[in-house]
């Protein structure tokens, strides 16, 4: 195991849910956890004590349909940047090191295609929610195994305008609960990871809409050569029941979300530099989605 440990902040931001058919026209585009976001970490780990800061940098480049006819095809790249700020004070509770933070992401949505009545394309940045910490508990159990329990708030105090159709709110603008369960076994270099959340969403007071409850994990499996780690992600996303509208079901709302690939890391003693790219695939009115992360880790 590495000496800075990694995975600090878990599931923090959010994915494009894929504007477009029922998603788009019920004016959903984002739930609360950005799938992937967990690869290439030591999710099980709170760190030594100390004052840390996250920067990471996702880019996602996504051809989607307007419905599941395949019509009108159009292309959405969306720039996410998410500093986190992670306290450890070198205390325990109940047997497991604990930590806190906070997490302030920005998001840019470009969106372009063939052109569709109702359909509003362009460009939109701004303020995502504010992310809460309030609490991780990490136990060291025998044989290099960590598990660690968390919880994320999500507060409704982003850039939020109501969308038409096809354009992208800066945030989700909906209050959320994530809880988190993280296990890594680190034998030596090795990295085995596995973080399984659960999002509980709240109605968005502004459309009234609700989207459903998400299952989720972030999996890694990584292996460091002496300052350099190669290694393997992969996540998936579900959401069991439709989401409501004004309390009525949304027909074929339900999502799910896949995705794998490589991990490169180098960690330069102070600090890690990771690079991650994911294949994203599911749902059927997403034709490609490819993803880009770039994750600075320090420690002050």
């Amino acid at each position: 195991m590495i000496k800075l440990a990694r995975a600090i902040v878990v599931g923090v931001v959010f994915f494009t849910a894929g504007a477009g058919a029922n998603k788009a026209l019920a004016e959903e585009d984002w739930v609360p956890h950005l799938a992937g976001i967990g690869e290439g970490q030591e999710v099980g780990v709170v760190p030594p004590a100390g004052l840390y800061l996250f920067n990471e940098v996702d880019w996602t480049s996504t051809s989607i349909f307007y419905d599941f006819n395949k019509n009108y095809r159009y292309t959405t790249h969306i720039a996410v940047d998410v500093p986190a700020l992670l306290w450890a004070p070198g205390v325990q509770f109940f047997g497991a090191d604990y930590d806190a933070g906070i997490v302030q992401p920005f998001d840019y949505a470009s969106t372009s295609g063939p052109g569709h009545p109702r359909t509003n394309l362009g460009t939109r940045g701004g303020i995502y929610d504010t992310v809460l910490i309030p609490g991780q508990l990490s136990w060291k159990l025998p044989d290099n195994v960590f598990f660690k329990t968390s919880l994320y708030v999500y507060l409704p105090d982003g850039n939020f305008e109501k969308p038409s159709v096809m354009a992208f709110p800066n945030s989700i603008g909906f209050f959320a609960l994530e809880p988190n369960l993280n296990l890594t076994y680190a034998p030596g270099p090795w990295n085995f990871s596995a973080g399984v959340y659960y999002d509980h969403n709240f109605e968005n007071e502004t459309t009234h809409y609700t989207s459903a409850d998400i299952l989720g994990g972030d999996y890694t499996v990584m292996r460091w050569f002496g300052r350099w780690g190669l290694g393997v992600g992969g996540s998936s996303q579900t959401q069991f029941n439709n989401d409501t509208l004004d309390g009525v079901m949304v027909p074929n709302s339900k999502t799910s979300n896949y995705g794998a690939g490589p991990i490169v890391s180098y960690n330069f003693g102070a600090a890690v530099l990771q690079f991650t790219y994911n294949y994203r695939f599911s749902d059927p009115y997403i034709v490609q989605t490819s993803e880009f992360w770039t994750d600075l880790s320090l420690r002050f």
